[in-house]
């Protein structure tokens, strides 16, 4: 993937843009317990122009975390930076975690969803959400 993004200067820019992000989420991950509290901290911040509709956001997001060393299993920074960003740009947006049971053991997720509707996400069925942080509701 990396070698993908260096070989498209314009999407190795936007990629450029998330890291500062991507790096504050992994940062904070380590020092803040309280996640509303985290959550809210992210919402405010540089803001840099769209990278058009949410889901190309979410893979430069992908990649930059890539870039970083996280790889599978990287939903809870890759949603906490997505949502940095997309709070950032003035979008309505809800961190989202749930669990559900796989082969008779607990799988757990984390998304964002805008208006309701989940970021760039496959099948979420059979999901229970755990947690859920409105961004409209920090405000």
């Amino acid at each position: 993937m990396a070698r993908a993004v260096l070989r498209r200067p314009a999407r190795l820019l936007r990629v450029c843009r998330v890291l500062p992000v991507a790096w504050q989420v992994r940062r904070l991950l380590r020092r803040e317990a309280n996640l509303p509290r985290l959550l809210a901290g992210l919402e405010s911040g540089p803001v840099w122009p769209a990278a058009g509709e949410p889901a190309a956001l979410h893979r430069d997001v992908t990649a930059a975390l890539r870039l970083m060393g996280v790889r599978e299993r990287g939903c809870v920074p890759r949603a906490m930076t997505l949502y940095a960003l997309l709070s950032r740009q003035g979008h309505t947006v809800a961190y989202v975690s749930g669990v559900r049971r796989v082969n008779g053991e607990l799988d757990g997720h984390a998304w964002v969803e805008l208006n309701g509707v989940p970021v760039a996400e496959g099948n979420l069925a059979g999901f229970t959400i755990q947690f859920r942080h409105d961004n409209r509701l920090s405000r």
